[in-house]
Formats: C-alpha cells, structure tokens, sequence
C-alpha cells in the first residue's frame, strides 16, 4: 500500500480478484492504441452487469493485471488502455512511463533538499 493512498493501493480483495478472468479476456481484444478502452468505459461495461467498481479500484486491478504479467506489453495513454501491437507503441509508452518516474523523482529530492536543509 502507499501511504496517503491506502483504499486506492490496497492489495485485490476477492470481489475483486473473481473479475479478474473478465478484465483479463476484455483487455486481450484490445490490441492497438486505436482499440483502447477507457477507465470509464470499463467501469460503464461492469455497470451493465450490475457491478459497481471505482476508477481507483480499476486502475489498481490494472496494476495488478500488469505486476503479474496476466496481460504482457498492457499499455495506457488518454485514449485508454490497449496492448501494443508494435515496436512504436512500446516504446512510446515506455519512454512516457521513464518521463512521468523521472519527473516524480525531481520532486522527490527537492522534498529531500528542501527538509534537509530545515525548511520545516
């Protein structure tokens, strides 16, 4: 869990570790940006069927679904999530993904000089 964030980041629980076949099979029809599918979109598929799931929760099975390798090369961007379907795709959310890191990182070691240095 991170902290600050501790509903959105805890671990799966079983409701939600039983739609994980369904996110799994809906995730693998999605092979290319131009197929990708919104946070929304799915939360609207679940809806359907009676099953109510916040957008934390659905980036958090997400996370999940990628950390165990259930859906290799599962990529996002604002158009949704997609598996890439070439070398251009990859590559172009990897090196989105090292931006957004690196650019967490900057804050991080001002929070670190700013506390070092007694700003508190």
């Amino acid at each position: 869990m991170i902290i600050g964030f501790t509903q959105e980041t805890e671990p799966l629980n079983e409701d939600e570790r039983k739609l994980l076949p369904q996110f799994v099979n809906g995730l693998r029809t999605k092979i290319g940006k131009e197929k990708a599918i919104t946070n929304k979109e799915i939360r609207a598929k679940f809806k359907e069927r009676g099953v109510l799931i916040p957008d934390s929760r659905v980036r958090k099975i997400i996370n999940h679904i990628r950390i165990n390798g259930l859906v290799e090369l599962l990529c996002a961007s604002s158009k949704g999530y997609y598996i890439a379907k070439n070398d251009k795709e990859i590559n172009e959310y990897m090196i989105g993904l090292k931006s957004r890191i690196e650019a967490q990182n900057l804050v991080l070691n001002k929070l670190i000089q700013q506390y070092t240095q007694g700003k508190i």
